[in-house]
């Protein structure tokens, strides 16, 4: 009963010696076909766990930054510069005193005004008693009521051109540039200064049509400065133009970011 046990067990055990021995045989000519190079090229992984965060939708361009309010102070008489109260470089508020001008003459016709004035009034009361006297006609006073209403009217004036010989500031600002010295004679509408509100500060970015719908106004936008060696601040998008311009340099529509000054 042994034998037969004996014969039939050893052709299963040289089968399965004889597979292994092929698998092995194939797995190492296998290896000796590749490259070292590419064995070696295992790519490492890192593995975190799934977390919920936004995605973010990012459009960049180039735009100048720009003050959000600039006037030329022009002098609305002329005259000669007597003083000057401020320098490039200092903050005004609107209404501020920048310089003076000569106003000699200005004044000598607010006091000549005010004296043709006085006597102009003390004539049509005269004229006005007369006429409910029945003294003189009605059309004498009423005639000395309209020079003396165009009488006042003058004298107005010329107080108001006294005035503008104190150059002030229209708004709030730095005077960023000075165009007049002491002892100038400039002549009506001449510039002055210019004053330039830095606060806040604006940019108009040129953006792609198929973008607009993407922006909204109170956005936030990250605008980063490059003359401050790269140095990032974050406006806010104020207002979004509803045009299109169809120059093919610019085809894009316009956001305005307001930028402000303590960003």
């Amino acid at each position: 009963m042994t034998t037969p046990a004996f014969r039939y067990r050893v052709p299963v055990l040289l089968a399965c010696a004889a597979a292994l021995a092929v698998g092995c045989s194939n797995g190492k000519a296998k290896d000796k076909g590749k490259d070292p190079a590419e064995a070696d090229s295992a790519v490492p992984v890192e593995v975190q766990p799934l977390r919920r965060a936004e995605i973010v939708a990012v459009h960049s361009g180039t735009a100048p930054i720009e003050a959000h309010e600039e006037a030329e102070v022009v002098a609305k008489v002329g005259g000669e510069v007597r003083q000057l109260l401020v320098e490039e470089g200092d903050m005004v508020k609107a209404g501020q005193v920048l310089a003076r001008l000569d106003g000699d003459r200005l004044r000598l016709e607010v006091a000549q005004t005010e004296a043709n004035l006085r006597k102009l009034e003390r004539d049509y009361n005269r004229q006005l008693e007369l006429s409910q006297k029945g003294l003189v006609a009605k059309g004498t006073a009423e005639n000395a009521k309209f020079d003396l209403d165009a009488l006042r009217a003058a004298y107005d004036r010329a107080r108001l051109e006294l005035g503008y010989t104190e150059i002030r500031a229209p708004i709030d600002g730095v005077v960023s540039a000075r165009h007049i010295k002491v002892g100038n004679t400039i002549a009506a509408n001449a510039p002055t200064f210019h004053v330039t509100n830095l606060d806040p500060l604006v940019a108009y970015v040129h953006i792609p049509e198929k973008e607009f719908r993407k922006l909204a106004p109170q956005q936030t936008a990250d605008v980063v400065v490059d003359a401050l060696g790269g140095e990032r601040f974050t406006g806010l998008i104020s207002r979004i133009s509803p045009t299109v311009d169809r120059r093919p340099a610019r085809s894009a529509r316009a956001s305005r970011c307001r930028i402000p000054r303590d960003a």
